[in-house]
């Protein structure tokens, strides 16, 4: 055996706490393979079968006590996974989960959605095109979230599927040739947002953008940008896109909706 004193401390320059939803695995599994060196993520988990208005409302005492569990972890911060729980109830409603996940929690937190509004505002995308998984009924919330953020959907394409399931065992191949086709069929969007945590988006960004010539975010993007904010890890991760890129991400600047410990 090995010296248990040499083995590497995980975490050791900072510990996210990430609420995850019980059918997903997406999340974990790309914020784990391009996580900075030091960085560690640390989950809970909250109950998620199948991603619908009526399933998604009325989670929020689930939610806080996901948080509430991470309390013994020592973690730094706290990023709620899951784009519907912070738009289904507009603006308002995001930032009151956030709020009460913050003191669950008792660490900085902040939801995927308002991570996703300030990814989208630091890349200047003001109409983008959005690709989603979700039914119509949860589309036309999310463009109202949107909206009410000045940000102005351009197109979104929502694949109707109802099983969370379902969404996280999407190949990133499916997300990028729809992302691709709504590009094609858009005439003035300026830049692509590909929304659910459930949908597996790090293996194609850095190739749509390319593809595209547009800034790509995605809802996983978003929550790992916002993340690395709060802890002041500064996020570069090449092969992720602009949004990690030298030169947009210098200093220290905590993601708007996120609330102080």
């Amino acid at each position: 055996m090995g010296n248990p004193h040499s083995s590497p401390v995980f975490g050791w320059r900072a510990r996210i706490g990430f609420l995850h939803p019980s059918s997903g695995t997406v999340t974990a599994g790309e914020w784990s393979r391009w996580a900075p060196t030091g960085v560690a993520f640390v989950p809970s988990r909250f109950q998620v079968v199948d991603v619908v208005p009526e399933k998604v409302r009325g989670s929020e005492d689930d939610l806080a006590r996901a948080a509430t569990e991470l309390r013994s972890s020592d973690i730094d911060a706290l990023v709620q996974v899951g784009t519907p729980f912070g738009f289904i109830d507009g603006a308002d409603g995001d930032r009151a989960l956030a709020e009460r996940l913050t003191q669950a929690a008792g660490v900085p937190a902040v939801t995927m959605m308002t991570a996703v509004v300030e990814a989208l505002h630091h890349l200047g995308i003001h109409r983008p095109a959005i690709l989603t998984p979700y039914v119509d009924s949860l589309d036309a919330l999310l463009a109202a979230r949107l909206v009410a953020d000045s940000i102005e959907p351009a197109a979104m394409v929502g694949l109707g599927e109802i099983s969370n399931l379902a969404i996280n065992s999407t190949p990133s191949q499916v997300a990028y040739r729809l992302a691709k086709k709504l590009w094609k069929e858009t005439s003035d969007a300026d830049g692509l947002f590909i929304s659910s945590g459930g949908l597996a988006t790090f293996d194609i960004i850095e190739i749509l953008e390319s593809d595209t010539g547009l800034p790509v975010v995605s809802s996983n993007s978003a929550g790992l940008w916002a993340g690395l904010r709060l802890v002041d890890v500064a996020p570069l991760i090449p092969g992720l896109g602009v949004l990690f890129a030298p030169g947009r991400n210098e200093g220290k600047s905590a993601p708007a909706g996120a609330q102080d410990r």
